[in-house]
């Protein structure tokens, strides 16, 4: 596989974090599986930032720390041992991780400042390791719009077909029909389209 077409088909931050997630000494087997996982690596990264941006917009934290934390010191750790970016970057999964499940503990509540805290401090050391290897470094919101263009270029999608499903999905929960619900989420996922419900509503990305 040439680099032009692997530039064609992903773009340049799932390439870096592809390199990144293996140590500088050792081989890269390159597969379509693998480039996949760090695809879905990323989403999870970039859907946590958008994510935990949303919060501490609503929750504004006067006494929001902006040294680096916990986060960056092991990701300083990892990085010193001689250039371990595999070890590195899972200590970011480790941080999104560990932030997910402060953000389905608050959801619906009034978050406290503790837990504002830890969030504030894991997405400014994302920000600060966003700097050095990178990658992290575009708007999610973008990242994301970009990736369903790329996707419905590819698999020429209608994006209207897609909320249509959807919408109808919605009714289809609304009336208790959860079998008809099921049959069009299944439908979407055979066309690596996945549906995230929230309380905001559904919204969709490519796998």
């Amino acid at each position: 596989t040439m680099i032009k077409e692997v530039l064609a088909q992903y773009s340049p931050e799932v390439i870096r974090m592809f390199l990144l997630s293996n140590h500088y000494r050792s081989p890269i087997d390159y597969s379509e599986d693998s480039m996949r996982e760090i695809c879905m690596g990323l989403d999870r990264i970039y859907a946590f930032l958008e994510r935990v941006g949303k919060t501490l917009e609503k929750n504004v934290l006067k006494s929001a720390s902006l040294c680096n934390g916990d986060l960056w010191n092991d990701f300083a750790c990892a990085m010193n041992d001689d250039f371990n970016s595999a070890k590195a970057l899972a200590c970011v999964f480790d941080s999104v991780k560990k932030g997910n499940r402060i953000l389905d503990e608050i959801s619906g509540n009034t978050p406290g400042a503790d837990a504002l805290e830890i969030l504030s401090s894991i997405r400014h050391d994302i920000e600060s390791i966003s700097q050095v290897l990178g990658i992290f470094l575009l708007d999610p919101e973008d990242y994301f719009r970009d990736k369903k263009k790329k996707g419905i270029t590819k698999m020429e999608i209608d994006p209207s077909e897609i909320e249509e499903l959807i919408r109808q999905r919605s009714e289809a929960r609304k009336s208790r029909d959860f079998s008809r619900a099921d049959q069009i989420r299944d439908q979407l996922k055979s066309r690596n389209i996945i549906l995230e419900d929230g309380p905001d509503g559904t919204t969709w990305h490519f796998a």
